[in-house]
């Protein structure tokens, strides 16, 4: 493979793709674990910051998949997976305010950049030690993500150290951008509280139609759900634009309208929240309309799902070969603990608070406020 990510990316393309349907169950199960433990009873009114609540959550539920139970419940991974982001994008955004001959005295000082090293060494305690067990015989092989890393590693990749970076990269990135986009949902959905009821109307209908059980049948029939999403993504996209790309080719790029750019030139992607928000490819996209992507799939000649949650598009997961190979992972991650939330709890703003919070903004970066506060309360039925 020509780069480091490939094997993750493989993984996550073929594997995790291909057994997604098989994922659900351990899911399901995780998330009984995972609410009780980070959002308990609350018999009455209690409050906790949504954002870092929801990554302990995720955290529990990814790791089941990534590492299975009951090691994705260790208290010193979880830490890990849910820190190493953190610092690593905090040190690296520091260091860019040096100048560059300075930036190897700075990583050296920086306390961020001595925590990533921290959880690197985490990493490697705790993933080395299972590649060994496993190629040993020691311990049975497991359907996991580690696994499919061992069997689906060339052989310039089968070094337990090179495993354990690639695991610990891959098992954040399964975390932080799904606590997110799950967070922003909420805070929209306390925002307009006028889609709560018909949401929780909709879970019992299509749990009701499946036997009780959460399933990949349950997960596409679940359509205001997926449309609230899409609609949240929309206004509130991870980034305002797409990923840039830099030309690689020795001869750099032509566009077919003549315009050429040499070998290095970093090229600004599309410009996804500005397209979001115009008039001329949505309809009233001032306003929040969590019906919006349901009555597009109604009014579209195509049933392709085009307009699912987790369909690819340019302003969403990505297009082509640079789609979000996680996606659907993701939608149906989210989808578990909001249908587990809604169905427990009653949930609110704390204090006086009505709107949403407003987004952090930094960089090419649009992230949930970390600190807003909700509050749950166990149903009254």
């Amino acid at each position: 493979m020509d780069s480091d990510g490939d094997l993750r990316n493989k993984c996550v393309r073929v594997d995790l793709t291909k057994k997604h349907a098989k994922q659900i169950a351990p899911l399901v199960e995780e998330n009984k674990y995972a609410i009780p433990k980070h959002i308990g009873e609350c018999d009455e009114w209690t409050a906790y910051p949504l954002q870092p609540t929801l990554l302990k959550v995720i955290a529990l539920l990814s790791g089941r998949i990534m590492i299975g139970s009951p090691r994705n419940r260790n208290e010193e991974w979880c830490n890990t997976v849910i820190q190493y982001s953190m610092d690593a994008f905090g040190g690296g955004a520091k260091l860019r305010l040096l100048p560059t001959f300075l930036r190897p005295i700075g990583a050296a000082l920086l306390p961020d950049i001595r925590r990533v090293k921290n959880h690197q060494d985490v990493a490697r305690r705790t993933v080395i030690p299972i590649v060994l067990a496993r190629r040993s015989g020691e311990e049975k092989p497991q359907d996991d993500f580690l696994q499919w890393m061992m069997d689906s590693a060339n052989e310039n990749e089968q070094s337990p150290e090179f495993l354990a970076k690639q695991f610990l990269i891959i098992s954040l990135a399964s975390i932080h951008t799904t606590t997110m986009s799950l967070s922003k949902a909420i805070f929209d959905l306390l925002s307009h509280p006028e889609y709560i009821e018909p949401m929780r109307q909709e879970i019992e209908r299509v749990y009701k139609e499946e036997g009780g059980v959460f399933t990949n049948a349950m997960s596409k029939k679940l359509e205001l759900m997926d449309s609230f999403f899409k609609e949240s993504q929309r206004r509130s996209p991870p980034q305002p634009i797409g990923t840039p790309r830099i030309a690689v080719h020795p001869d750099g790029f032509t566009f077919s309208t003549g315009h050429h750019v040499p070998q290095g030139t970093e090229i600004i992607g599309c410009p996804w929240l500005a397209a979001s928000f115009d008039p001329a490819i949505l309809e009233k996209p001032d306003e929040f309309d969590g019906y919006r992507f349901i009555k597009m799939r109604a009014q579209s000649a195509e049933a392709d799902g085009r307009y699912t949650y987790a369909a690819t598009s340019l302003g969403h997961w990505g297009y082509g070969k640079h789609v979000c190979p996680g996606r659907f992972f993701a939608d149906t991650e989210m989808k578990i603990v909001l249908c587990d939330i809604l169905m427990k709890y009653d949930i609110r703003f704390a204090g006086s608070r009505k709107e949403r919070p407003n987004d952090l903004v930094f960089e090419l970066n649009i992230a949930a406020d970390n600190d807003c506060q909700v509050e749950f309360r166990r149903r009254r039925l």
